[in-house]
């Protein structure tokens, strides 16, 4: 028992060793883990939480060998800003998890208390990054920041509260939140349109609306169903990718991490 106690540090120094010499091997191996999750869905009991697990781990996993990496290049010491936005993407890599998990566990009501606390967290984690440490804004992790106004940054951070507020009072299926939501996304595109890459990547976002209720509920589902049912029936081998896609939609629609994790 002794020696395999002794034998841990070594193994772990291990490694990190091999972690840090072989980069391209560690990456195939991280791949591998993600498409495990991907191959768990639907396959056995409770499905949705295993394969999420998996794949926040896997997520988590890759943050960890690049931390191992960046260590033994000597890119410099690790600040407290840093450090933050690390916490940052281990959370944003696990809420679907922790969500879908405490609904399993303790209820709706739970679920809600933990989505409110989890973003009421995020909210204040980004905003010390913004004004104490002028590093940015994480968006989805993990990314460069880049300068951006204050004024853009503060309600990029303040939009996940004001929408969940606002479903809170109006419902879930109103058009109220997604409203508030979308103004928001439009609004903080007018303040840095300077930023051509930042620009693109939210007109992309802005996409993701058309998945969200109600609006897919009233105008995408039918169309974006039959679709998928089209292909699935006269496209060769696309049925084995689109039929579990079309089967977990409504999951991912009632799901909020999924949809409105920013």
């Amino acid at each position: 028992m002794s020696s395999i106690v002794f034998s841990l540090p070594e193994l772990y120094l291990s490694y990190k060793k091999w972690v840090s010499a072989n980069p391209q091997t560690v990456s195939e191996v991280e791949s591998m883990i993600k498409w495990v999750s991907y191959l768990i869905a639907g396959r056995i009991n409770n499905s949705n939480i295993v394969s999420e697990l998996v794949f926040s781990l896997s997520n988590i996993l890759v943050l960890y060998n690049d931390r191992i990496i960046h260590k033994a290049s000597h890119l410099g010491d690790v600040t407290f800003g840093e450090q933050l936005k690390i916490w940052l993407t281990v959370l944003e890599y696990s809420e679907v998890f922790i969500e879908i998990s405490s609904r399993k566990l303790w209820g709706e009501r739970s679920r809600w208390v933990i989505v409110v606390c989890l973003q009421i967290f995020k909210c204040i984690a980004r905003l010390l990054l913004v004004f104490q440490h002028k590093v940015g804004i994480i968006q989805n992790p993990p990314v460069t920041p880049l300068k951006r106004q204050s004024a853009s940054d503060t309600l990029y951070v303040v939009k996940p509260l004001l929408h969940l507020g606002s479903m809170y009072y109006c419902g879930q299926k109103d058009w109220k939140p997604w409203l508030l939501s979308l103004a928001a996304d439009l609004t903080r595109g007018n303040l840095s349109q300077r930023q051509r890459l930042e620009l693109s990547r939210r007109t992309i976002a802005l996409l993701l609306y058309l998945l969200r209720s109600p609006f897919f509920d009233k105008y995408t589902k039918h169309h974006l169903l039959r679709l998928l049912n089209t292909l699935s029936k006269h496209v060769p081998l696309m049925g084995l990718v689109l039929t579990p896609l079309a089967q977990y939609l409504p999951m991912w629609q009632d799901t909020y991490f999924y949809m409105w994790s920013t």
